[in-house]
This record gives structure tokens, C-alpha cells and sequence, in this order.
């Protein structure tokens, strides 16, 4: 297209300066003067011409779906024993729900199976929606970045676990690298015995540390077989690689409520979990 063009432009300024009958067609003789002109490139029209035939291109920034499987890699270690776990999952971004599962590679562990419960589901906040629209969770993966969390633990017996968690994109698969890290649990204490059973619903209070820092803070309860509880308080960063806007962090503070389902043994656990955001009560 760009060469007839030329050839047309050339023509008239052809036929302006050489009337003979016995020239080479137009159309010929331009295509023939530009490659000899300048072989191997292509011709070169005024900047007015040229604007025409090859406007600029619009800058278009380039976008990621929201999730709807995701696989996880969970590692560390707790009072020394070492572990490995990997599995994966679905979900649903626009319900708030996920279902994962996650097998021992490392035989049984050593530990209560109900410690990874906050991990397989609250690690995936990219399913969670806000009230009114994509969280900053969801935000980040749209826009193709995305965010670190680092979360602490601190139980009531004296144990102390601390996480990290990373995230890498495909489409619309989540790939995650959790890292944990425990001590000083007691050996006869629930989480290197069997007395975990269950857990407690939780609402997690968010607010805006900074324009790339949302922390939070809740309390975390387990259920034991004499009927007790055994509760830690956590607290935890979510550091993005984008600052957000100004408007958003006018919403404030978020809370999220969450409550799991869970099947658990020492060589395999799965979770079932629920989710919903909300600024204030209806």
C-alpha cells in the first residue's frame, strides 16, 4: 500500500517535469529510481504524507485476567522439622472462594496439619473483590505487577511463626512460593500434637500504611478436643511493586471476614474457604 502510494506521489511530479511518451510507465520508474536510490530501505515521503499512511500507535497498557486456578509451593520449617508441600487449587474472583489442596513431600509431618490452614487460604488475595469493584489485590494482577506479603503469628504458648509469600503470573493461573518459618512451641503444646481439631471464622481490619503498603491485623483462634481454644494474634504487610491512587486509599480501613473448611491429615490437607470485604455493615 505505502508503495503504490509512492508510486502515485512520484507520478505527478514525473509527469510535471517530463512529458515524453517514450519514458518508462510512472509507476515503474519510481519504484525502480528507489531502489537504486536507496537499496534495501524504503522510500521517503514528507512528514505530512507520512503522518497519513503511518499514524502513531496508541499506547495500550497491556493487561492480566483475573485468577481462576492457582498452584503453591509451601516450605520451611517448624521447631526445626523440615517440610515440603505442593498442590494447587481453583477459584472464584467474583464470589470471594477458593478450594485448595496440598500434599506432604516429605511423608508425614511432624506437626499439627491444621498450622497450614491460614496459608493455603489466606495467601490467595487475589480472589477476594471489594464492595465496589477489583481489590488492590486483584488490581495487581490485572495490571500485570504484583505484591509480597509478610505475615507474623505470634500464639499464645510462646510459638512464633513467621511468612512470606510470593506470587508469579500465567494468564490466569497464581503460581505461589510460601515460605514459613516457626519456633518455640511447646512439645506437648497443640501444635506438635494432635489436639487441633478445627478452626474460628475471622475478620481481618485493613488499612493504608502507605501508597504501596496495606497492613493488617487479626486475631486467630483454633479449636481443641477439650473444647479450649488456642488463639495468636497476627499481623501482616502486603508491600505492591505500583503505588496506589489517592481515591483509594480514601476507603479505608477494609474489613474482611473469613471462614475455612477444612480436611486435614499429616500427609495431605484441603481447604475450602470463603471471603467477603466490606467497608461497613449493610
Amino acid at each position: 500500500m505505502v508503495e503504490s502510494i509512492a508510486g502515485r506521489h512520484s507520478s505527478i511530479h514525473h509527469c510535471q517535469t517530463d512529458s515524453s511518451p517514450k519514458e518508462t510507465p510512472p509507476t515503474r520508474y519510481t519504484r525502480e529510481r528507489h531502489k537504486k536510490a536507496l537499496p534495501g530501505t524504503a522510500p521517503h515521503f514528507p512528514n505530512k504524507l507520512s503522518s497519513r499512511v503511518h499514524p502513531r500507535p496508541a499506547k495500550i497498557r497491556a493487561t492480566m485476567p483475573l485468577p481462576a486456578t492457582h498452584d503453591i509451593h509451601l516450605h520451611g520449617s517448624i521447631n526445626g522439622h523440615e517440610f515440603d508441600m505442593v498442590g494447587g487449587g481453583k477459584g472464584d474472583p467474583n464470589a470471594g472462594s477458593l478450594v485448595t489442596t496440598a500434599k506432604s513431600t516429605k511423608g508425614a509431618l511432624k506437626f499439627s496439619p491444621y498450622l497450614m490452614i491460614p496459608h493455603l487460604g489466606y495467601g490467595y488475595y487475589q480472589y477476594l473483590p471489594y464492595p465496589d469493584g477489583p481489590s488492590p489485590f486483584q488490581t495487581s494482577m490485572l495490571e500485570g505487577s504484583g505484591y509480597a506479603v509478610y505475615r507474623v503469628f505470634d500464639f499464645e504458648d510462646g510459638g512464633k511463626l513467621t511468612t512470606e509469600f510470593k506470587y508469579s503470573y500465567e494468564g490466569s493461573h497464581i503460581k505461589a512460593d510460601m515460605k514459613l518459618m516457626g519456633s518455640g512451641f511447646p512439645d506437648d503444646g497443640p501444635v506438635m500434637t494432635s489436639q487441633i481439631v478445627d478452626q474460628d471464622g475471622c475478620v481481618s481490619k485493613k488499612t493504608y500504611l502507605n501508597n504501596n503498603t496495606i497492613v493488617d491485623s487479626f486475631d486467630w483462634s483454633y479449636n481443641l478436643q477439650n473444647g479450649k481454644r488456642y488463639r495468636a494474634r497476627v499481623s501482616s504487610h502486603y508491600i505492591f511493586d505500583k503505588p496506589f491512587s489517592a481515591d483509594l486509599m480514601k476507603k479505608q480501613p477494609v474489613f474482611v471476614y473469613r471462614k475455612c473448611h477444612v480436611k486435614a491429615s499429616k500427609t495431605e490437607v484441603t481447604l475450602d474457604e470463603r471471603e467477603k470485604a466490606f467497608y461497613e455493615l449493610a
